[in-house]
């Protein structure tokens, strides 16, 4: 059997936004969040930062690469808005500064509506 060999690294933004495909308009925001994962033996919660959302999913900045595949509850805590997102890891970028961005699908996609506050408490 062959083994494959994992790595992570840096992506520059352009390629990033090159590669883009997606099919909700995503949002820059700047929102305090807490993530944990919805495994049964996860006790720990991550401080995150949620950078980007759309209707469809948001990109996350913590300290802390969860696996693509990994569920997580993302809870966002700004004072305009409290609320627990469950989402689903679909990839991870090692940054340079020692931290990850995860790239994450919602469970249950956003309404516009629901975007839209979230960028606007940012």
């Amino acid at each position: 059997m062959t083994q494959l060999a994992a790595s992570a690294r840096h992506v520059p933004v352009a390629l990033l936004i090159e590669a883009d495909n997606r099919a909700c308009n995503r949002y820059l925001c700047e929102q305090e969040a807490v993530t944990q994962a919805l495994d049964a033996s996860a006790t720990m919660s991550w401080g995150a930062t949620v950078k980007d959302i759309s209707a469809g999913g948001m990109g996350i900045v913590l300290c802390f690469p969860f696996k693509p595949g990994s569920h997580l509850a993302v809870a966002i805590q700004a004072i305009e808005i409290r609320r627990t997102f469950l989402v689903r890891v679909v990839h991870v970028l090692d940054q340079s500064d020692g931290t990850w961005f995860l790239g994450c699908e919602f469970v249950r996609q956003l309404q516009d509506e629901e975007v839209e506050r979230i960028r606007q408490a940012s």
